[in-house]
């Protein structure tokens, strides 16, 4: 809840030409004007017929497209100090921040927010996880669909998708994954709750790609989908697989696809799984999981 008894910042970006930033809340102001309140249930879209006369800080008008907003506390009732670069297309998220995107155009459209997507289905999902701060894009404008996900990425989105944040743990369980790496607490997080799995006993490998199987048991585990007990349709994965039942829940629910080949259906549980079919996967889920 944003109010006027404290100090905030906000930037405006423009998604429609590279995600750059083009005006900038001066810091230390205080809001003077009365703010609507606007409530929205997850994914719902409200349009508003209102004339669009922003402009940059230069003074110059801007066209419609596709927005995204950042919104930060400068002040908190815990007097936390959060540092603000000068450049305002980079800066580190403090622990009192919010988001929106928001489309500006003749008519109400889903555009897609990064240059290289053009898959409608990708599109949805992205426009659905990127506006909740789930998944971001690179600084040229692009997201790079076809790059793989580092499982310790994999872990990081996973629990941005369940809203959870890791407690600050004291001593490592993996001797890969020591306290200075940069998702040392998410790791130890998705771990103790029986998310995700090391490679052995001793070793996580948080660099290594996560496999199509390995991600898709851990959005199966971490939205606790019930378990269906249905008929296998793969070729090429069985029971000896650690995420069996996962996968086949994931497939019978409609959130992985397999592949047809000579007749049989194959899952691929150990290919790299690519950002694009990521998306796919965690927009379905939560879709499906409501």
């Amino acid at each position: 809840t944003f109010n006027t008894a404290q100090t905030y910042d906000f930037v405006i970006f423009n998604i429609t030409k590279n995600d750059l930033g083009f005006y900038r809340w001066s810091q230390g102001k205080m809001f003077a004007q009365v703010i609507t309140e606007i409530n929205l249930e997850p994914d719902e879209v409200k349009i508003f017929k209102e004339q669009w006369n922003q402009k940059s800080n230069s003074g110059s008008p801007v066209s419609a497209g596709t927005y995204r907003m950042n919104f930060w506390l400068t002040t908190s009732m815990a007097n936390e100090k959060i540092e603000e670069p000068e450049n305002m297309n980079k800066f580190a998220l403090p622990k009192y921040f919010a988001t929106t995107i928001f489309l500006v155009g003749n008519e109400p459209q889903t555009i897609a927010p990064f240059d290289d997507v053009k898959d409608p289905e990708l599109i949805k999902y992205l426009f659905t996880l990127y506006s909740r701060g789930i998944i971001y894009g690179y600084p040229d404008g692009t997201f790079r669909p076809q790059n793989n996900l580092t499982r310790a990425e994999a872990v990081a989105l996973i629990l941005r998708v369940i809203s959870i944040t890791p407690q600050r743990y004291l001593k490592p369980t993996f001797n890969d994954v020591p306290r200075v790496y940069w998702a040392f607490n998410l790791i130890e997080e998705a771990y103790r709750r029986g998310i995700v799995i090391g490679v052995s006993s001793y070793a996580f490998s948080p660099n290594n790609y996560i496999t199509r199987g390995e991600f898709t048991t851990m959005v199966i585990r971490a939205l606790e989908f019930k378990f269906l007990d249905t008929p296998n349709p793969f070729s090429d994965i069985d029971g000896d697989y650690f995420g069996f039942k996962e996968v086949l829940t994931a497939y019978n629910l409609g959130i992985v696809q397999g592949v047809n080949a000579n007749g049989k259906i194959y899952f691929y549980p150990f290919s790299s799984i690519t950002r694009g079919e990521a998306v796919l996967i965690l927009g379905r889920a939560i879709e499906k999981k409501g």
